[in-house]
C-alpha cells in the first residue's frame, strides 16, 4: 500500500528528528523541513518527466580549443627567505 502525502512528511520527520540527535522542541522546524523535501521530491519527477530536444549536429566535430599554458608570476614562483633561530644560551 503506497504511503499518503502526510504518511511520508510523517516519516521524514522523524527521520530529522533522528538525525538531529532527538532533540526536544524541535517538532514543528522538523515538519518544515520535511514538507519542503517532499514537496520539492514531488516537483522534480514532473522537471525530469519532459522530453528534451534532440542536439543538432551537422555531423562534424568541432575540435577541443587548446588551453593555454598558465604562467607564473616571478613572485608567486619565488619560495619565501627561510627565518633564522635563534639559539638558546647552552648552561
Amino acid at each position: 500500500m503506497a504511503d499518503t502525502k502526510e504518511d511520508r512528511i510523517r516519516k521524514r520527520a522523524h527521520k530529522i528528528w533522528e538525525d538531529a540527535g532527538q532533540p526536544e522542541g524541535l517538532h514543528e522546524e522538523h515538519w518544515s523541513q520535511a514538507v519542503a523535501e517532499i514537496e520539492a521530491e514531488d516537483a522534480a519527477p514532473a522537471k525530469a518527466a519532459k522530453p528534451r530536444a534532440a542536439k543538432k549536429t551537422d555531423g562534424a566535430e568541432k575540435p577541443a580549443a587548446k588551453k593555454a599554458p598558465a604562467v607564473k608570476s616571478e613572485t608567486s614562483a619565488k619560495k619565501p627567505a627561510a627565518r633564522k633561530v635563534k639559539e638558546a644560551p647552552v648552561a
